[in-house]
């Protein structure tokens, strides 16, 4: 059975856009809008008082006593810009008809009020005082973006702000109730005004289709957009750095390593340590550049990056980049684990139930995967089954396994290998079996089955699946093939640095010439590369072949 080392790595309740007069916006229009001069609400018996959590208005400022008009010119100015709201009111008394009598009473109450505000601030300007006047122009903002109809020339980017905030309230929860529809409107009101982190949200609300349906070009075309706003470094750096995992992991786009390289680093110009870590993880994985990957590790890990310091944990733990230090590497698994890195705490629980770098420790190894098991951790599902398998409870392990299959599969689509140890797992309960003292066993030997779970792995490119599927083709007495077993731990040994392949390929092909009466030298003298990469890595099994072929 195997353990698997995690190395880095809502649904939205959403509503439809509620129509502008339907009636609980009605309500809630005329309560936003229908202030005195004085700045306090008019009773109206027809409405109630109830907090309003979908709109979110702040408190409108106190509108000033009128005063005579100084400054003309300035007070028709702001009359014509409002004419354009008024004239939405009118259109929607036309729209309407008589037949309708309460949308009517709206839509003039509307025009109403609108006269007030712009008359307010009319003579606030000539008054010809800007703190007054800021308060009246930020009554009107409020109330225009509540009515929907916004003046975008009149806001700048501490308005943008603003609205980020409100729909970072929204999206959380924070103070109201969670709504994704109410949090994408204000991030895109505050995109209008070329808000970095509203385009960096809006990226991630299309990336994962909350608030609006799942669009990936979308996705892609906001975090661009974040990338020029230059109002915002964090927001700008993080962009690059979500635009660098879509062209890594090919989510919805041409699969472009490149430029996910281009995008990483450049959001590491901006100051990213995720980006500076997931610059790591590339380079480790697609381009092998081990030491470069090493020391973007090393320095994100400095700054108390948690992904960063699990990744040179592992780094340590695996000697990439660095001769292997497991003292180090459970330092820095730990280090991380404080923080809440999930995977580092599955990690530490490897150290534990190994006994590499601490002493070993099966039960405090239980307990670090029981906590990836309450976070819904594959890895550490499968490693929690595997111990309970070590310990005979083979309903739960077996349970367990089957929950990491799944997890792995909804939660890893691109890294899905935590997934695929439990079903080499699975595969191996079926092939071997497990006996109890019940009066028939949880679950017999069953060959074929366990076929089945090796392949799905192989489909996955998993190395262990691999080599579990040569070994029943090569002692089976009802699947045999060696030639296809040897094709497998060829495929294995080629594209892996698996010590076991090697070794029972080499191994394979030895014991298939012997039986020839013309042994072929070229076959013979390939078992001995095999056996060799083998023995040079210090797999011991592999030497002790090497010293029998030549004695």
């Amino acid at each position: 059975m195997v353990s698997s080392l995690s190395t880095s790595f809502e649904s939205p309740n959403s509503r439809k856009p509620s129509r502008i007069l339907s009636l609980p916006w009605k309500k809630k229009l005329v309560r936003a809008t229908k202030v005195t001069l004085s700045g306090k609400y008019e009773n109206f018996d027809t409405l109630k008082k109830e907090r309003n959590d979908d709109l979110d208005i702040s408190p409108i400022t106190p509108l000033p006593t009128r005063t005579i008009i100084k400054d003309i010119e300035t007070a028709k100015q702001v009359v014509h810009e409002s004419f354009c709201l008024i004239f939405d009111s009118v259109a929607l008394i036309d729209h309407c008809g008589v037949a309708d009598s309460n949308e009517i009473k709206i839509a003039l109450e509307k025009i109403q009020i609108w006269e007030a505000l712009t008359m307010e601030l009319s003579f606030t300007i000539a008054k010809n005082s800007e703190v007054i006047a800021r308060g009246a122009q930020d009554n009107v903002k409020r109330i225009a973006l509540a009515a929907g109809v916004l003046n975008w020339d009149d806001f700048d980017i501490d308005d943008a702000s603003k609205l980020c905030l409100l729909g970072d309230k929204h999206i959380f929860g924070l103070g109201s109730v969670r709504s994704y529809d109410l949090a994408y409107k204000r991030y895109q009101a505050a995109a209008n005004l070329n808000h970095a982190r509203a385009y960096l949200m809006l990226g991630n609300m299309n990336e994962y289709g909350l608030g609006t349906k799942k669009d990936l070009t979308q996705a892609q075309k906001y975090y661009n957009a974040a990338t020029t706003a230059n109002n915002d470094e964090k927001a700008v750096a993080e962009a690059y750095n979500c635009l660098g995992k879509i062209y890594q992991y090919a989510k919805g786009i041409q699969f472009d390593i490149l430029l996910a390289e281009k995008m990483y680093r450049s959001s590491i110009e901006q100051g990213s340590l995720d980006g500076m870590t997931n610059l790591g993880i590339l380079l480790e994985k697609h381009q092998k550049n081990f030491t470069e990957a090493f020391l973007l590790y090393q320095k994100a890990a400095k700054s108390g990056y948690s992904r960063a310091q699990n990744a040179l944990g592992s780094c340590y733990f695996k000697g990439k980049g660095v001769k292997p230090d497991f003292g180090i590497a459970v330092d820095l698994f730990s280090k991380s684990a404080e923080q809440g890195n999930i995977n580092a705490v599955n990690n530490l629980g490897i150290c534990y139930e190994s006994g590499l770098g601490v002493p070993r420790d099966f039960a405090r190894a239980k307990s670090l995967y029981f906590e990836g098991v309450n976070q819904l951790h594959p890895s550490a599902t499968n490693n929690a089954g595997y111990i309970l398998l070590l310990e005979k409870q083979y309903e739960e392990a077996i349970r367990l396994f089957h929950v990491a299959e799944a997890l792995g599969s909804m939660k890893s689509k691109y890294l899905n290998f935590c997934s695929l140890d439990a079903t080499l797992n699975l595969g191996m309960i079926y092939e071997l079996g497990c006996p109890t003292t019940f009066p028939h066993d949880i679950v017999s030997p069953d060959e074929l089955t366990a076929m089945r779970y090796y392949n799905y792995g192989i489909k996955k490119g998993h190395i262990g699946s691999m080599v579990r599927l040569s070994q029943i083709l090569i002692h089976s007495k009802l699947n045999k093939d060696l030639k296809k077993a040897e094709n497998l731990l060829r495929h294995a040994s080629q594209i892996s640095n698996s010590s076991v392949a090697q070794t029972l390929l080499g191994q394979l092909i030895i014991e298939t010439e012997k039986i020839k009466e013309e042994p072929l030298m070229y076959r013979l003298n390939e078992a001995t590369e095999w056996l060799q990469k083998a023995a040079d890595s210090g797999y011991s099994p592999a030497k002790v072949k090497l010293a029998e072929l030549f004695e």
